[in-house]
């Protein structure tokens, strides 16, 4: 008989696939995975891989001086808190026949699952279960729709292309902003983000466009009309013929004389 393991991203979504196929507790809990006869559930806590920090790449990128960094082959690093997870995990693959891959049903879930049996080289079968929500009725819809994980391998890609791309644009600018900026005295740590500085620069924007804000008065034209015995209310929308301001408002409120 094949040997299953559900693969879970977080603790919590392990426990509650454990829960629905062992419904009586008739299970057997150990530190990091729960089992019962042929069927393992374990997890992992998120990211329990990353990228290697650039110094892994030679000994040269420990100075700050020395980008880009441009990795032909990328390494991959257990985290330190991880590091005990990992291990069990990789135990109970040497016994498994099948894995069933729980991560999110999203590129990152994906990718994190997917992540962990490249890195452990796992080579039996992989299968694919989307987890929407931990109530009975939820999980029910997912087991029986469980299958192939090949059909999601371009949400791995996905996902693998994101964090690779934060970790150029994260590794690489970071230093370039960082060691120029020291040129001229400033001794900050300018951490750069492929996510951050267009957050950042949005929340900056808009808020120069509030210091900088400036009441203006314009005029609308509002009217009350009724259709079978229904009333409702009206603005109206100016013609683009009319002398409008940049936001397509009427500045001039003679504009409205010929019609009253």
């Amino acid at each position: 008989m094949s040997k299953v393991t559900y693969i879970a991203e977080k603790p919590d979504i392990g426990k509650a696939l454990a829960t629905y196929l062992w419904p009586d507790g008739n299970c057997h809990k150990e530190k990091g995975f729960i089992q019962q006869g042929d069927t393992t559930v374990t997890w992992a806590f998120g990211h329990i891989l990353g990228l290697a920090s650039p110094e892994e790449y030679g000994e040269e990128y420990k100075a700050w001086a020395n980008y880009p960094i441009l990795p032909k082959v990328w390494k991959l690093k257990p985290a330190a808190a991880a590091v005990a997870q990992l291990a069990v995990i990789k135990k109970l693959l040497m016994e498994t026949d099948i894995v069933v891959h729980a991560g999110d049903p999203d590129r990152e879930g994906q990718l994190l699952i997917d992540e962990i049996l490249h890195y452990l080289q796992f080579r039996g079968k992989v299968q694919r279960i989307l987890i929407n929500a931990k109530d009975d009725e939820s999980l029910k819809r997912a087991f029986a729709q469980i299958t192939d994980n090949k059909r999601y391998e371009n949400l791995y890609y996905a996902g693998l292309g994101r964090e690779q791309a934060d970790w150029l644009i994260g590794m690489n600018l970071t230093r370039a902003y960082t060691v120029n900026a020291r040129k001229y005295g400033y001794e900050n740590t300018f951490r750069i983000g492929r996510v951050k500085v267009p957050t950042l620069a949005l929340v900056v924007n808009r808020e120069k466009e509030i210091k900088g804000f400036k009441s203006a008065k314009y005029y609308e034209l509002k009217g009350i009309f009724e259709k079978d015995g229904i009333p409702f209310k009206a603005t109206l929308k100016p013609a683009e013929n009319l002398p409008l301001d940049k936001e397509n408002r009427i500045k001039d409120k003679n504009i409205f004389r010929p019609l009253s």
